[in-house]
């Protein structure tokens, strides 16, 4: 039983890394994905896509989660919701800003 296997996290056209942001599951049926993201142009809009992770990383049910949002004036308290699909979405009051942070564990999909 080593580390887990770490994969770069599949970003949505329009999406750049801040800095390194990836995604893995344990063996104890746990994932867990890390976003530092923004948007190359823009802000984000509400439930707009920034990623989708792929089969056998998603979790069994949707989740909404605390995420960090920023402009460059400051953080803004918002949420990323990861459904079933394996998309990750943006929602709250973030999502009038350009940049997002967020660390997310889950129950992993049968």
């Amino acid at each position: 039983m080593g580390p887990p296997d770490v994969f770069d996290l599949p970003l949505a056209s329009g999406i750049t890394e801040v800095s390194k942001s990836f995604y893995y599951k344990t063996d104890i049926n746990q994932g867990f994905v890390r976003g530092d993201l923004q948007k190359t142009s823009g802000t984000f809009q509400n439930l707009e896509v920034v990623a989708i992770l792929p089969e056998g990383f998603r979790p069994k049910f949707w989740g909404r989660y605390v995420a960090a949002f920023n402009d460059g004036t400051g953080y803004t308290v918002g949420t990323v919701t990861i459904n079933e699909q394996g998309q990750i979405l943006m929602g709250g009051s973030g999502v009038s800003k350009n940049a997002i942070f967020f660390d997310v564990v889950f129950v992993l999909a049968d």
